[in-house]
């Protein structure tokens, strides 16, 4: 809990990990690490975690580029859940590491999500997103254990936004790859009760 809350110091109401919010959820976080698991993000993390990706690429950078990009740098921060895509593109321009351009324009493509409510696009992203861990995986009897909110798991069209969602993917994938694929799905009674 420790390590999240100082990932996230600089807006501890938010989490990097979606999802992971409480001491349980940290604790089996811990414990899937303990055992070797591999956690794969998929959903979410660059909205969520902006600020702490955007210390990180500025950090990263020479002392010559901090001094002329202070200015952008500051701007991005004050407005992180809205970033302004000229002033990443500014940044992202004189980045010579790809990895840290990826994290901007990711950056880019979340807000784009978020401030559009594009779910077909978030759809894209989180199953291109898993594909991509799923591709990069040696054991073909890897186990995957998602954790998400909201139906994303459902097999077929997702209930509340009619795409077919990444429970859908990994269900069709199940299939190809003969073998099997339980979705349990928690529904919340969030009506008030008297007593």
């Amino acid at each position: 809990m420790d390590s999240f809350i100082q990932i996230s110091r600089d807006h501890p109401n938010f989490t990097v990990f979606p999802f992971f919010q409480s001491k349980e959820d940290i604790a089996m976080l811990t414990k899937a690490n303990s055992l070797g698991y591999s956690i794969w993000g998929i959903d979410q993390e660059f909205q969520m975690s902006f600020p702490y990706c955007l210390n990180k690429v500025y950090q990263s950078q020479s002392i010559n580029i901090k001094a002329r990009y202070k200015g952008v740098y500051d701007s991005l921060k004050k407005k992180w859940w809205s970033p302004d895509f000229e002033l990443l593109d500014s940044l992202k321009k004189v980045l010579k590491q790809p990895a840290y351009k990826d994290i901007l324009e990711s950056i880019k493509t979340s807000v784009k999500i978020y401030s559009e409510d594009d779910n077909v696009l978030r759809v894209s992203e989180m199953k291109g997103n898993f594909f991509n861990y799923y591709n990069a995986v040696k054991n073909t009897n890897e186990k995957v254990f998602f954790k998400m909110g909201n139906n994303h798991l459902a097999k077929g069209l997702n209930l509340e936004t009619s795409v077919y969602d990444i429970g859908n993917a990994a269900f069709e994938l199940t299939q190809r790859n003969k073998t099997n694929y339980t979705n349990v799905y928690f529904m919340v009674d969030i009506r008030k009760r008297k007593g």
